[in-house]
């Protein structure tokens, strides 16, 4: 003897086989959004990530005070 499949909706569970159609499209629907937003929140924090460490790496390229030549009023610098 087989179980029906079951599946769990705002704290309801459901027999899939009592489900029409329209309604298990819409539930994959869903269930595929959800997965859809799942990755582009990791793809947003990898992308946080990378923005960081390009960040990182331009504040050690930026010339510092020490890097500076003070040229005093009056002089060119060649």
């Amino acid at each position: 003897m087989s179980e029906e499949q079951q599946i769990q909706v705002g704290g309801n569970i459901y027999n899939v086989s009592d489900l029409s159609q329209p309604c298990k499209e819409l539930l994959v629907r869903a269930q595929n959004g959800q997965n859809a937003l799942a990755a582009m929140g990791t793809t947003l924090e990898l992308a946080r990530i990378g923005l960081e460490v390009i960040n990182l790496d331009l504040k050690k390229l930026l010339p510092t005070e020490d890097d500076e030549t003070e040229v005093a009023e009056g002089e060119s610098i060649q």
